[in-house]
């Protein structure tokens, strides 16, 4: 008999699975465990007359190493601190992220990912929404897989391993995580673990038997004790090979059942530190276990060359360093359909410049791409005409400019610029270069003489036509620069800021300004601008302080100096307000009150001057709290008042989301003088390291004496962390204006009524006093009518002008006048003419109608209402020759729409619609088109509102369905599903069998109501309990399903299906809830009511 020598660690009596997750995995998934089939297959080997043969471990023998892998689901931001557990033993992880999860509340941020892989850790992917992939489509699966790898490189990790969600997988999803690129997958319950699988090997072997199905212990959880993780360990030693442990959260107060403590977690951490010590263990990652190399991509590289419009390419170049490339596809940028294979050719349907893209596959799936510009071009031509030829005149020249054309496929050599006296062609400029420029000074011309000018373009090839002549030009002798306009001042300390629109500079360049300030009629010493060119702004000093002043300027060329601007609007130059004692800080902090565990200093770090104050902690090791400044300022009582001030913030911490901020933040707030916030200026974490202005108006607090507190809050982290702000430049301004009167109204428009007009118009500026009254004038041509005053608090902007001539045109004008004065009048309104009493209304239009079971929809347009509200339509039915009696549609306002009923099916009816208002009735409306009512049939469904209990209905499953009270319509419902209490695992349905009519559509309509406390459907993917509607054969094969969700909204909702398909076919509705036997806090259930078959 042959000898078959088989290995085992433990006795392979019973491989009984008892964890949650295989019990879940066998009972929901079909998949049997890898142990379960080795053993199968050994059993089969002993049919064949093999035998079998326990050898055990020899004596005396050293003991293999076993390796340890600590392994993390999901991305719990409580798996940071566990990180750093690790961290503090010198031991890495492998982190299984499920990437939608990430940068969310309570989850790890990307940060955190850099920062644990950072440490040595490696990052595995856990698909993008944690699905149970073997519930899914191929092609989901696959994007749920590759999409979540994708996702982990654009954050910049190249992750080899996966961990199914759920445990759950069959040799379709292994397949898909193989394509994905991944190097192994975990599964869990095939290790002997303290609650599961008592009958399974203490390890997984090394190399696995199967990479992408590697056995693993249950998942930790509450119930597990330092004891049953030591065991784990030890009891893998003897017979050495490979042990994942898989954690979910390590915190206090989580999900009970995958969560143990940070201090068993840490314990346990501590002695498997110390274990490796005796040369039989080793924490690796799951890479470093399997020895996984991940696959590199290819490198995408080709050369061109064209003939023509004709261009090769040649893609020979691609590498891969560890692979070969498998496939090659060519954009050829021009939308044409993407080419293959290595050396392809393309002919392009035009000359030009294209964006050539080659990306290359690898055989392990990964691409790489690349882009280069290809050029193709036809036979070159001369170059095109030269297009928009504009000239500006100067003295005794023309400055010509152009733009360049289509240069026939040869590069524009030079161009001629041509010019035009009358009818006489003078001799042309030439314009060289490489390219040359497409604009010329042209000299030598006459001034007073009207000159147009034409330009060629020349290539290799030959010359263009000549351009379309530039619009004539006129060279002049220089003059004196005409005046400065748009002249504005404002008021400074003794001083005023003077800006102005440069002018005209008469042909010759402006060499300076003079800005001359005036106060009561006086004008003062003027003050020079200079410069190549002179600034169009300037600061007036030296000026009184409370007294008006306005401004003019001048230019001055080579020529002379222009006439005088018109003067600037008057400002009164004002001292700053007394407020912030040393806000520039050049006294030190002197005047400034410092608190917190980390008093602020002074700097030379400066927004102007040379002194700022420093908040915060620059470098050093930061404690935790506060870093403030204050200073206690009393706010003017009149006028507005802006605080402002610059910042220079610096954080290597996290930003704020809003003003919540998780770590280090900078603030400023307006507090009373015993510490309350009066109100945020600002709260912010950021590390822009630039100087920023911020203001606030601080006039509601006028007469009040607040603090300004400036602030750095630390959390006393590790030094990389450091937060600190620069302060400088904090003042408090405050300006006063004088009220005047508004200004005009605008927008005025009126609407004409009977011998009267509706007149409407928008509020003015109120000049700084409020608005008390308007005035509307009416206007009959030159005739200026009494007018209208409306007054309130604030006074409307609308009024009816009543006592009108009907038949005569009216324009209004209005003012509006506060406490100072009147503003001027408004523009006027457009002219309207008030008219006499309303009519009847016009005929409606575009009568419609749509046929029904004995019945029409008909509807319409509203018509014309003569000047009175339409009241009622009446809806006239004509059966050939013959008109029935009409129906009156009534409302406010009537509806343009009706059903008419009582017709006969069969006959073809016509519709006329009138109208009526006060005044009368309108004519007929065109007829509609016939239409003929039809009967429609109902196929009744037995019971289907459950008027009678569940009577005619078959009910199944664990948890029979119940009547209910609980209706859409009646007093009946049915229940399915567990309301209340412990719901078991399984099936809740209602079912009746009836016969589709062979003929005409069938409609199924049903109405129900979802509650559910579970987890949504994704699609059709549903992880727990759902709701459903199928159509089946009488023996219970599914033809169709109507609906598969699981939701709480807990409203009644129609659903409709065509139902034509199985036409004199007998069928079964088969309604159903589906429990998964979870706590009472799942409770899953749904009425269902009003279910019907209509056939037409």
């Amino acid at each position: 008999m042959r000898l078959l020598t088989i290995l085992f660690r433990q006795s392979m009596a019973s491989f009984r699975r008892q964890g949650r997750t295989t019990a879940w995995r066998k009972k929901v998934l079909g998949i049997r465990s890898p142990w379960f089939r080795w053993a199968t297959a050994a059993s089969v080997l002993m049919l064949f007359g093999y035998s079998m043969v326990y050898i055990g471990a020899p004596a005396q023998a050293a003991l293999p190493k076993t390796i340890i892998s600590l392994t993390f689901d999901d991305g719990n931001d409580d798996q940071l601190a566990a990180e750093q557990v690790l961290k503090s033993h010198g031991l890495h992880g492998t982190f299984f992220i499920t990437t939608s999860w990430i940068d969310n509340p309570s989850w790890l941020t990307r940060a955190n990912l850099n920062s644990i892989a950072a440490d040595g850790n490696e990052i595995g992917g856990h698909t993008i929404t944690h699905p149970d992939l073997t519930t899914l489509s191929t092609s989901a699966a696959t994007n749920e897989v590759c999409g979540g790898r994708t996702t982990l490189a654009s954050w910049g990790f190249n992750a080899t391993d996966f961990a199914y969600p759920f445990a759950a997988e069959n040799s379709s999803v292994e397949q898909i995580v193989k394509n994905c690129g991944f190097a192994s997958a975990r599964n869990l319950g095939d290790i002997r673990s303290p609650a599961s699988c008592s009958g399974c090997p203490f390890a997984e072997t090394l190399p696995p038997a199967n990479p992408y199905n590697t056995a693993a212990p249950d998942e930790v959880d509450s119930t597990w004790t330092l004891q049953n993780l030591e065991d784990l360990v030890t009891n893998a030693e003897p017979g050495g090979g490979w042990v994942q442990f898989t954690f979910h959260h390590i915190a206090v107060g989580t999900d009970p059942t995958l969560t143990i403590s940070p201090s068993l977690f840490s314990t346990f951490i501590t002695w498997l530190a110390a274990r490796t010590a005796n040369g039989t263990t080793s924490v690796q990652t799951v890479a470093q276990a399997l020895g996984n190399t991940p696959n590199q991509p290819p490198t995408a590289a080709f050369t061109s060359s064209t003939s023509g419009l004709t261009a090769t390419f040649d893609g020979s170049a691609s590498t891969d360093p560890n692979g070969t490339v498998a496939s090659y596809s060519w954009d050829f940028g021009d939308g044409s359909p993407a080419g293959t294979g290595v050396k392809p050719s393309h002919t392009y349907a035009a000359a030009g410049t294209y964006q050539v893209k080659l990306t290359v596959t690898d055989s392990g799936g990964l691409t790489g791409t690349v882009t280069h510009p290809v050029t193709v071009a036809a036979a070159a031509t001369a170059p095109a005409a030269p297009t928009g030829v504009t000239a500006t005149a100067g003295n005794a020249s023309a400055v010509v400019s152009w733009t360049a054309p289509a240069n026939g496929g040869s590069p524009v050599t030079s161009y001629a610029v041509t010019p035009h006296a009358g009818g006489t062609a003078l001799a042309p400029v030439t314009v060289s270069g490489n390219p040359p420029a497409t604009t010329a000074t042209v000299t030598g011309l006459s001034n007073g003489t009207a000159y147009t000018f034409t330009v060629t373009a020349t290539n290799a090839v030959g010359t263009s036509p000549a351009s379309a002549a530039s619009a004539p030009v006129t060279p002049a002798a220089p003059t004196a620069p005409a005046a400065p306009t748009g002249v504005s001042a404002t008021a400074g300390n003794a001083s005023a800021v003077v800006s102005w629109t440069a002018p005209a500079n008469g042909g010759s360049p402006i060499s300076s300004y003079a800005v001359t300030p005036s106060s009561g009629g006086t004008a003062l010493a003027p003050v020079t601008v200079s410069g190549s060119p002179p600034s169009t702004t300037a600061t007036v000093t030296g000026l009184s302080n409370g007294t008006a002043y306005t401004f003019t300027v001048t230019a001055t060329n080579a020529v002379g100096t222009s006439p005088a601007s018109a003067a600037s609007a008057p400002v009164t130059p004002a001292a700053p307000v007394p407020g912030v004692t040393n806000g520039g800080f050049e006294s030190g902090l002197t005047s400034w009150t410092t608190g917190g565990v980390r008093a602020p200093v002074a700097s030379t770090t400066a927004h102007a001057g040379t002194g700022s104050a420093l908040l915060g902690l620059a470098s050093g090791t930061e404690p935790l709290g506060d870093s403030s400044l204050a200073q206690t300022i009393t706010v003017p009582a009149a006028g507005t008042s802006t605080l402002s001030f610059w910042y220079q913030p610096h954080t290597a911490d996290d930003t704020c989301t809003g003003t919540t901020c998780r770590y280090d933040w900078m603030e400023a707030q307006v507090r009373t003088t015993t510490g309350t916030t009066l109100a945020s200026l600002f709260k912010l974490s950021s590390n822009s390291g630039t100087w920023t202005q911020l203001s606030a108006n601080l006039t509601a607090y006028n007469g009040q004496t607040v603090v300004l507190w400036f602030n750095v809050h630390l959390d006393g982290a590790s030094p990389a962390d450091d937060t600190w702000m620069y302060l400088d430049d904090v003042t408090l301004t405050n300006t006063q204006t004088t009220p005047t009167a508004p200004a005009a109204p605008a927008g005025v428009t009126a609407a004409a009524g009977n011998a009267s007009a509706t007149v409407s118009w928008t509020a003015p500026a109120n000049g700084g006093s409020a608005i008390t009254s308007y005035a509307v004038t009416p206007h009959a041509g030159t005739t200026t009518l009494a007018p209208v005053t409306v007054t309130g608090n604030p006074p409307a902007t609308s009024t009816t002008v009543s006592g009108l001539s009907n038949g005569t045109a009216y324009t209004f004008t209005v003012t509006a006048t506060n406490a100072v004065g009147t503003s001027p009048a408004s523009a006027a309104s457009a002219p309207v003419t008030p008219t006499a009493t309303a009519t009847a209304p016009a005929a409606p239009t575009g009568v419609t109608a749509a046929a029904g079971n004995a019945s029409a929809a008909v509807s319409w347009t509203a018509p014309a209402n003569g000047g009175s509200p339409i009241t009622s339509y009446a809806v006239t039915p004509h059966a050939g020759t013959t008109t029935l009696a009409p129906v009156t549609v009534t409302g406010t306002p009537p509806a343009t729409s009706t059903t008419v009923t009582g017709l006969s099916n069969g006959t073809a009816y016509t519709f006329t619609v009138t109208a009526t208002n006060a005044v009368g009735t309108s004519p007929a409306s065109a007829a509609s088109a016939p239409v003929t009512p039809t009967a429609t049939t109902t196929s009744t469904i037995t019971n289907g509102g459950f008027e009678s209990g569940l009577s005619s209905w078959t009910t199944g499953g664990v948890r029979a369905p119940a009547a209910s009270t609980t209706a859409h319509t009646g007093t009946g419902s049915a229940l399915l599903g567990l309301a209340s209490g412990t719901e078991p695992l399984g099936d809740s349905s209602l079912s009746q069998t009836i016969t589709v009519p062979a003929t005409g559509t069938s409609t199924l309509s049903f109405w129900y109501q979802p509650h559910s406390a579970e987890d949504p459907c994704t699609g059709n993917a549903c992880p727990y309990d759902w709701m459903e509607a199928q159509v089946r054969t009488t023996n219970g094969t599914v033809l169709g399903s109507l609906l598969k969700l699981c939701n709480n909204n807990g409203t009644w909702t129609q659903f409709s299906a065509d139902l034509s398909a199985y036409k004199g076919q007998t069928i079964t509705l088969w309604f159903n809830v589906h429990l998964d036997g979870s706590s009472p806090a799942d409770d899953t259930w749904m009425y269902l009511d009003d279910v019907t078959l209509t056939n037409g």
